[in-house]
């Protein structure tokens, strides 16, 4: 556009500030643009095209209503300009004044039926509207009346990426980055995809470039910053959400994911801090509340975590998530009915929450409804067959209906699962225990007590054991362990010490 306005432009002097202005508008440093825009127009007050790009600065920023106040003002001084009246539509767009965008796309149209811009706005005013059909039409057609429109295959890009196209998608960013190598959005857009299709090395190269072609480019930071946090480079992680929020103070996604990177690291002071931020700068996000909520039960601030939880679902009543949390922290405070309620809920709202299953589990199982118990753990585990507490809480319920092989299979696929699990290796024991393989049973316990050193349970099943084997010096020494260890039952264990010392 500049080269055009500089052949039918005579002051030169506003014309150089009009073009800086524009420059640091592409480098995304908004003050600097206004700053060179505002010295352009106190040369010529009758600048049209001037006060069109002090518009899109404003718009940029934020600031709608300067920024319609400006375009307005162009239009008045020049009333054919098919860029004004896009930027004009954009701000509608934004606005969501989707009539008003619509009217002015089509101005756009009647100036230059070419104007590919004016199609591809339409497009993305489709998409909010959720007319799909249309919106690809849009975006069809701003394609076929300029092949170097790049803004138009990066939303078809995103149209294509929406409906699960994953090929169509890269196809038109691809073409995006062919046709401006040197737009950060194609890369980020590329970025995302890649991710998307969990093509890390792919994801991190095309972020990377983005960020270099522009280092300002907040919201390249904060990505990067998710997908370092995804494969576990959390420092990295941490650089780049602080420096998406030095670049974007405003940021909420930025301050809400640092702070479950601090909760997750320990730090949860700093944890609560961002999260405090993140929900004044956006009060309506539910998933901050629930974040914040599952600190604050951490830290063992129930009523505050309550709270949060309740704010949360007041603003998505469909949260799956944070009905289960809640019903969580009910049961903690003994609230059951509420607790069964929450889980009820959850589980309507999503069927495969094996979270809610499990946890409805232990409720039912606590009120002795054990057949309800039991299914709910096979649901658990169909739903997460890699949740190893679930079976572990299977295996006792199995034991206890006298369901042994069942039980010991169960107690089998938690250590599988995870070989740190000394409770399941005790329970195993118990198991073989109770079918007279003492043997293996002690196995099971020295296992138990490899991983738990002073896990006081697993050495008075041992000593139990080694008495059924009549290995009482050794069953004696264990006892003592057991006793040392406070083990509950300190009568029990005495006496039968002494019976034991008799024997020998």
């Amino acid at each position: 556009m500049s080269n055009k306005i500089q052949k039918q432009y005579d002051n030169f002097e506003a014309f150089e500030h009009y073009s800086k202005s524009q420059q640091f508008l592409i480098a995304f440093r908004m003050e600097e643009a206004l700053f060179e825009i505002d010295n352009a127009l106190n040369l010529d007050p009758k600048f049209a095209e001037a006060y069109t790009l002090r518009s899109e600065i404003y718009e940029k920023m934020n600031v709608y209503d300067k920024a319609l106040e400006n375009v307005n003002f162009s239009i008045s001084l020049k009333n054919n300009d098919t860029e004004s009246y896009y930027q004009r539509a954009t701000i509608y767009w934004r606005k969501q004044l989707f009539d008003q965008a619509l009217q002015d796309c089509m101005k756009c149209i009647e100036i230059n039926k070419d104007f590919s811009m004016g199609y591809c706005r339409m497009g993305t005013i489709m998409k909010d509207l959720k007319q799909k059909n249309n919106e690809l039409k849009y975006y069809n057609q701003a394609i076929e009346k300029d092949g170097n429109c790049f803004q138009a295959f990066i939303c078809r890009g995103l149209y294509y990426m929406d409906e699960q196209k994953i090929d169509y998608a890269l196809s038109d960013f691809n073409s995006a980055i062919e046709i401006n190598p040197k737009y950060c959005l194609a890369f980020y857009n590329r970025g995302n995809l890649f991710t998307v299709c969990d093509e890390i090395e792919n994801a991190l190269n095309d972020y990377n470039q983005a960020i270099q072609l522009d280092p300002k480019f907040a919201i390249g930071y904060f990505s990067r910053g998710i997908l370092y946090d995804d494969i576990g480079e959390i420092e990295k992680a941490l650089n780049d959400y602080n420096q998406a929020i030095q670049l974007d103070v405003n940021n909420a996604k930025a301050y809400h994911n640092r702070g479950i990177l601090y909760d997750n690291i320990g730090e949860k002071e700093k944890a609560l801090n961002d999260f405090n931020q993140a929900i004044q700068l956006d009060p309506n996000d539910g998933t901050i509340y629930y974040n914040r909520g599952i600190l604050y039960a951490d830290i063992g601030e129930k009523e505050k975590a309550l709270n949060d939880y309740n704010q949360a679902i007041q603003l998505d009543p469909n949260d799956a998530l944070a009905y289960t949390n809640r019903g969580i922290l009910y049961a903690l405070i003994g609230e059951k009915d509420k607790a069964l309620n929450d889980y009820n809920q959850a589980i309507q709202y999503d069927p495969n929450n094996s979270i809610a299953y499990y946890n409805r589990a232990i409720q039912y199982y606590n009120i002795g409804q054990k057949d309800k118990a039991l299914n709910d753990y096979n649901q658990a585990i169909q739903y997460d067959p890699n949740n190893s507490i679930a079976y572990y809480n299977r295996a006792i319920q199995y034991y206890n209906i006298g369901q042994k092989d069942k039980a010991l299979n169960d107690y089998n696929q938690a250590i599988q699962l995870d070989p740190f699990f000394y409770n399941a290796y005790n329970g195993k024991g118990v198991a073989l225990q109770n079918l007279k393989q003492y043997q293996q049973a002690i196995i099971c316990f020295d296992q138990a007590i490899s991983l738990a050193p002073n896990y006081v349970n697993a050495y008075f099943n041992k000593a139990n054991s080694l008495e059924k084997l009549n290995q009482y010096s050794q069953a004696i020494k264990t006892y003592q362990i057991a006793l040392i260890l406070n083990h509950p039952s300190q009568n029990y264990i005495i006496q039968t010490i002494q019976l034991l010392r008799a024997q020998l």
